[in-house]
């Protein structure tokens, strides 16, 4: 299973990945929200999971897909935000 994380606190994202690599799942990191939304809609993925206040890399938060152009029904995989 491929996951896209986007996570902007490195703790917390190095605690998930290890967590989710040892189950076996390829989890792709990206550490703030224009590069996760970029990666999100450039290849496919079975589960993406967002922090909703990951800062876009101008330092804006809260994440907005819709605030940035991201088009939501372009995705067929699960997305969640924590």
């Amino acid at each position: 299973m491929r996951i896209l994380l986007i996570e902007d606190e490195h703790d917390m994202a190095r605690y998930l990945i290890k967590a989710l690599n040892e189950i076996h799942y390829e989890v792709i990191h990206a550490s703030d929200a224009m590069t996760g939304l970029a990666l999100a809609l450039s290849e496919q993925w079975d589960l993406l999971i967002a922090d909703r206040y990951a800062a876009k890399a101008n330092g804006e938060r809260p994440l907005k897909p819709e605030s940035v152009g991201f088009d939501v029904e372009r995705l067929n995989e699960l997305f969640i935000f924590c």
